[in-house]
């Protein structure tokens, strides 16, 4: 059944961890988090803040991740970090593997669903 989630309850709030299949090698990961303010969502799969630069890297429906820096610069890049196009023309090469990179087979989501439910 989709999406699958998992639900982990503490007594202030408590995150739903919801799996959305896009295809048969990608699956979007999103975060709710309920709490006594109110909710908040948040997908983990397409963007995310560079730690250190702040930049925002964001995986392209073709593959691509964009990256935008702090300042508005703007560019894109391949999985591996190659420049694309855009003003910005460096990225963080790890970034864009772990957005735009090889995601999990199929089989080893079914074992870590496993672990999960077990």
């Amino acid at each position: 059944m989709f999406p699958n989630s998992v639900t982990p309850i503490e007594a202030v709030d408590f995150p739903f961890l919801v799996f959305w299949p896009i295809d048969m090698e990608r699956t979007i990961f999103e975060i709710i988090q309920c709490t006594r303010g109110g909710v908040r969502r948040q997908t983990v799969a397409h963007r995310r803040q560079h730690p250190l630069t702040g930049a925002i890297y964001e995986l392209q429906d073709d593959g691509q991740v964009k990256v935008v820096t702090r300042g508005g610069e703007e560019g894109v890049f391949t999985a591996g970090g190659v420049w694309v196009a855009g003003a910005l023309t460096h990225a963080d090469p790890h970034m864009c593997l772990w957005l735009a990179g090889p995601q999990l087979p199929a089989r080893h989501r079914a074992a870590l669903e496993d672990l999960v439910h077990d």
